[in-house]
């Protein structure tokens, strides 16, 4: 009968192939933030050149894309959080449902981050012609779905390494 028992050797690779993992997921956040920013920079301009800057009372592209990569990198490690902690790995095995679970994570953080947190975070800071609450904007709609689908693809090759 062969040992299965934990060694020093076999815990630091587990341990180096879970924090690759939880990198690799923030590094798929930034991938997909990037796809995001794409359709932000064509469809809403002002997003990444106004309203993202607001949030942290600054002005300015650089300040917009900067937190956005940011707030990209932390929704991709919830992605990863959710799923492994959830229980939901069985639906990364293969890029269709993965990116099927993408898409739905990508329409929760629409409703969720850009239609009621982002129009409530731009009204506590005083922002001028802050958006009501909810916010329901299809172009952000779009946006967020482009996400959620590249994080979800990307998603299982995470999981080989």
């Amino acid at each position: 009968m062969a040992s299965t028992a934990r060694t020093p050797e076999t815990t630091i690779v587990e341990s180096t192939t879970t924090q690759s993992r939880w990198l690799g997921s923030i590094g798929d956040g930034i991938l997909a933030g990037v796809a995001m920013g794409v359709v932000m920079a064509f469809a809403m301009p002002e997003m990444l050149d106004e309203a993202i800057p607001a949030l942290y009372g600054q002005e300015g592209a650089l300040v917009g894309v900067t937190a956005h990569l940011a707030h990209a990198a932390v929704f991709g490690l919830l992605f990863a959080a959710i799923v492994r902690f959830g229980n939901l790995s069985r639906y990364t095995d293969d890029v269709t449902t993965s990116t099927a679970l993408g898409l739905a994570y990508g329409l929760v953080l629409w409703i969720l981050a850009a239609s009621v947190v982002m129009p409530a975070w731009l009204d506590a800071m005083n922002v001028a012609g802050a958006p009501a609450i909810p916010t329901f904007d299809t172009m952000s709609l779009l946006g967020h779905a482009v996400f959620g689908v590249v994080l979800g693809a990307l998603y299982p090759y995470l999981k080989r390494y």
